[in-house]
């Protein structure tokens, strides 16, 4: 019943058979199957496939979600309880945008020590849409990143505010963060507020090298206060951009998934940099 109901919950959340079918590391037919077998289980149709389109749930779909979730998530604490009694440490896979590395993983570090006879921590360091799309895949227990994304099968919390400046030598070129990054998108917003785009830019896809060529004294970014700070001190000069330019760190979790230490170890976390 578990794997029918797991795969049910990847159809849900991805709307698509063969997303769902990688995800779970399976055949698109074995999810059809399945789908098919939990559907006469049930009595009731629960997707509606509209041809090449997504499939969408349909009432008896939705409702069936809300306690697949919730009969998964009892499954994987029970499991978790019982590799817990046997002394077997659970991942704790965390994701950290460039900035958030800097400003909040030694704080992440530091209440996930308090775990470590009953988690194993890795962490990483990727842009906002990478890490979003881990999460998404389930790949990672825990995240933190700049740019507000949002979906069905990931959990967001607003943590701390960051303040963006416009950093280093207002006559120089620009250097930028690569596409997916939570800094390139409010460059973009800035450069939309310029009645002329910059024409030559550069792609840096590394917060404190950007910051160290600032300091050197070439070019001129959009970037973090907390980040610039905690690099180069406030040796480069910066001017304050508007209220729009104040932005905040999100927490991230599956939505699905997560055994009850993973949950405390977030919760704690979430807590302690709120």
């Amino acid at each position: 019943m578990i794997p029918m109901l797991d795969t049910f919950i990847a159809v849900y959340e991805t709307r698509q058979f063969l997303a769902a079918a990688a995800e779970l590391h399976v055949s698109q037919s074995t999810v059809s199957e399945r789908i098919a077998a939990l559907e006469k289980r049930v009595g009731h149709r629960l997707f509606d496939r509209p041809a090449r389109r997504d499939v969408v749930p349909t009432a008896a779909g939705e409702r069936l979600y809300v306690a697949a979730r919730s009969m998964t998530s009892e499954w994987s604490e029970a499991l978790a309880d019982i590799a817990h009694d046997a002394r077997a440490r659970e991942p704790f896979r965390i994701l950290t945008s460039h900035t958030a590395t800097h400003v909040l993983l030694p704080k992440v570090l530091k209440v996930c020590g308090a775990f470590l006879g009953e988690i194993s921590i890795v962490a990483a360091e990727r842009n906002s849409g990478d890490i979003f799309a881990a999460v998404s895949a389930k790949e990672a227990e825990f995240a933190i990143i700049e740019k507000p994304l949002s979906g069905e099968s990931v959990m967001r919390t607003t943590l701390i505010e960051d303040r963006l400046v416009r950093a280093g030598d207002p006559h120089a070129p620009w250097l930028v963060r690569e596409e997916g990054s939570g800094v390139r998108y409010y460059t973009e917003l800035y450069f939309r507020g310029l009645s002329t785009r910059p024409a030559t830019v550069i792609e840096v896809a590394n917060n404190e090298a950007i910051c160290r060529t600032l300091e050197s004294g070439f070019g001129q970014s959009v970037v973090s206060v907390a980040s610039l700070d905690s690099v180069t001190g406030d040796s480069v000069p910066r001017e304050a951009l508007g209220p729009e330019f104040v932005r905040r760190f999100y927490a991230l979790t599956p939505r699905s998934g997560l055994s009850a230490v993973q949950k405390r170890v977030s919760a704690q976390v979430v807590a302690a940099i709120s």
